[in-house]
């Protein structure tokens, strides 16, 4: 958090509360059991609230959301620390696309977001453990669902000197929005190929 965005919050109030964040609607159940989502991405308050995530910093709103997402997801969480030693975790995102400009880049929220819950959870952020190597299109311009499988097969990658980080670790990974899941599932086979103990995707919205 820049010293800019600090003031700019104080100055510029964002449009969201913890009212707004408890009146949101929760996310439909996935029917994959690695991934979660927080809010439902059809009702137009959690729309806009991705559309501001997306556009404008805002730390007081980032802190809303990662306590949002760490109390839903105390359950889920202590189910995994006594089932399957889910301890300390390691917390990541899904890397930006390549053709963002360095700007759009450098401002990522979701990595904000993500650096906070890792806090809450006593675990460890990595920004730079994910890579994206291969160009794609934005899966949400994609329709069919075999075609946005195709599109983001093989795009990811751990580079040599990270993979003693993934071995044997227990990982989450953070994103704004899933769709399909594709995104998410392509990001977890990668870390799991490379020796990942546990993998789970938590995005803001379905």
């Amino acid at each position: 958090m820049s010293i800019f965005s600090f003031f700019l919050d104080l100055v510029f109030p964002q449009p969201f509360s913890k009212d707004f964040f408890e009146e949101l609607p929760s996310a439909p159940i996935l029917p994959d059991r690695k991934l979660f989502a927080l809010y439902d991405y059809h009702d137009p308050r959690v729309r806009k609230l991705i559309f501001h995530l997306k556009k404008y910093t805002s730390p007081s709103r980032d802190a809303l959301i990662s306590k949002e997402l760490y109390q839903s997801m105390i359950e889920n969480i202590s189910e995994l620390q006594q089932f399957s030693f889910f301890l300390s975790p390691l917390v990541i995102i899904i890397p930006p696309h390549k053709d963002k400009g360095r700007k759009q880049a450098n401002t990522n929220q979701c990595e904000h977001i993500a650096r906070l819950f890792a806090k809450e959870l006593s675990g460890t952020f990595d920004k730079k453990l994910l890579n994206k190597i291969k160009q794609t299109k934005k899966q949400a311009l994609i329709n069919h669902k075999q075609e946005r499988l195709k599109n983001i097969k093989n795009s990811f990658a751990i580079k040599e000197k990270n993979l003693s980080k993934v071995f044997q670790r227990d990982i989450i990974i953070i994103d704004d929005l899933i769709t399909t899941g594709a995104t998410m599932n392509e990001a977890i086979r990668v870390l799991k190929k490379a020796g990942a103990r546990n993998v789970i995707g938590i995005a803001l919205a379905h």
